[in-house]
């Protein structure tokens, strides 16, 4: 087969009869997305030939908090989110014990009680709602439960700036 890319941004390295080896430029700091369509067509049937469309986006969603941490108690707190060529996002979670809302940058959430024993992980994401097909791009970020026989004193605490919210346990109380 032989494979042509029809597009500034993308290009063929190298081919041979089983691998094709591509490499793509990175984009302009203002542009949003390429497209591009990788045709492949078969040196001995000209009229044999297959598409393939690929894409490159600058598009980004990021949850400004690593991880929240809470007993089996549970809890509330908010996180701020941040957009890089990303006009809508929404937000969920996982699990149903974990309740989330949009309320404008932040995301508005709630753990429920843990009445198991057993400790629990969830995710919250905060998701690109421009198109369907910039729905992979997202921020997660995880929220690990403690378990109802491990509860103490809640405490939420803010780390500093850009650092997170995490709510955790106070050992000894």
């Amino acid at each position: 087969c032989e494979v042509t890319s029809g597009s500034e941004w993308l290009s063929v390295v190298s081919q041979d009869r089983n691998e094709v080896v591509i490499t793509a430029k990175a984009m302009a700091e203002n542009a949003v997305k390429n497209t591009a369509v990788l045709t492949l067509t078969c040196v001995e049937d000209p009229g044999l030939t297959a598409s393939l469309n690929l894409a490159q986006k600058n598009l980004q969603v990021v949850i400004n908090a690593k991880e929240v941490i809470t007993d089996g108690i549970g809890g509330t707190g908010e996180l701020s989110v941040s957009t890089l060529n990303v006009n809508t996002w929404k937000v969920e979670a996982d699990v149903p014990w974990i309740k989330t809302e949009k309320v404008g940058d932040k995301i508005s959430f709630t753990v429920e009680r843990n009445s198991t024993s057993a400790d629990r992980v969830g995710y919250i994401s905060a998701i690109c709602a421009d198109s369907a097909d910039d729905a992979d791009v997202k921020g997660v970020i995880t929220v690990n439960q403690y378990a109802a026989a491990d509860l103490l004193q809640s405490t939420l605490f803010k780390i500093g700036a850009g650092q997170g919210i995490c709510l955790f346990r106070q050992a000894g109380v």
